[in-house]
């Protein structure tokens, strides 16, 4: 069984280059507030954008929706973690 993957991206801008039908979690995608309605759903890329501060409620709820075999990218500013 494929694992799941998570990876750390420090960076001040938002990442240019990503998969196609990518979740945004985040100032660029879907605010924090609202994550709970992504309850029930599943995704294969998720990008969590931490850059201006972390959500844990919303960081716990994205990591439930990750599919087997997809990655999670948690995005955070320099000197913010």
């Amino acid at each position: 069984m494929p694992n799941r993957q998570c990876q750390v991206l420090i960076s001040d801008v938002f990442p240019e280059f990503l998969p196609p039908q990518v979740l945004i979690l985040g100032e660029r995608g879907i605010p924090f507030a609202k994550a709970s309605n992504l309850l029930g759903q599943e995704f294969e890329h998720i990008l969590f954008d931490a850059r201006n501060g972390i959500h844990l409620e919303a960081l716990a709820i994205a990591a439930g929706t990750l599919k087997v075999g997809g990655r999670s990218v948690c995005c955070f500013r320099r000197g913010k973690i």
